[in-house]
């Protein structure tokens, strides 16, 4: 497989497969030319359709070749972005490795927080056990470490969202 890029800007490339684009081509061509049916216009039309397959398959040549690369190993909260670099007539994909992805903090934050929710009920009901003089349906001590884990989780992660510097 021949692949090739065009780059658009540095995070952006359009890449073919050209074998694959000429095939099209050659087959686009050869539909325009069948649907021809006046002899007459056969021959100028013929004409037309042949140079702009020439013109495509030209543009197509001039496509540089494209190196991919393997998306790095990622840390928790970290984001991989590519980007493209064309160095004598060869598009190379890159990564730029952002750590601590605000927004990906902010979902881990959310979902910490949604645990912590879901484990209100228990409180609730080892607080009604306490008052009725019962005992209690969940290990009250057990059910508070969880719970401050998850809120000193919470903290941390809020702590990493203000210490991200603007860039």
């Amino acid at each position: 497989m021949d692949v090739r890029a065009k780059l658009i800007n540095k995070h952006s490339v359009y890449v073919v497969d050209i074998e694959e684009m000429k095939k099209k081509e050659q087959f686009r061509l050869e539909q325009n030319v069948s649907a021809l049916k006046d002899v007459d216009k056969m021959s100028a039309s013929c004409k037309k359709y042949k140079k702009m397959y020439d013109l495509a398959i030209k543009e197509l040549e001039q496509m540089s070749h494209f190196v991919e690369s393997e998306m790095p190993e990622l840390e928790d909260f970290d984001v991989a972005v590519p980007y493209y670099e064309e160095i004598k007539g060869v598009i190379y994909q890159r990564w730029e490795i952002q750590h601590n992805d605000a927004h990906l903090i902010s979902e881990e934050i959310e979902k910490a927080k949604e645990e912590l929710e879901a484990s209100d009920y228990k409180v609730i009901k080892c607080n009604e056990a306490d008052l009725l003089k019962e005992t209690p349906p969940y290990d009250i001590k057990k059910l508070h470490k969880e719970r401050q884990a998850l809120r000193d989780r919470i903290n941390e992660l809020k702590n990493k969202i203000v210490n991200i510097s603007p860039k």
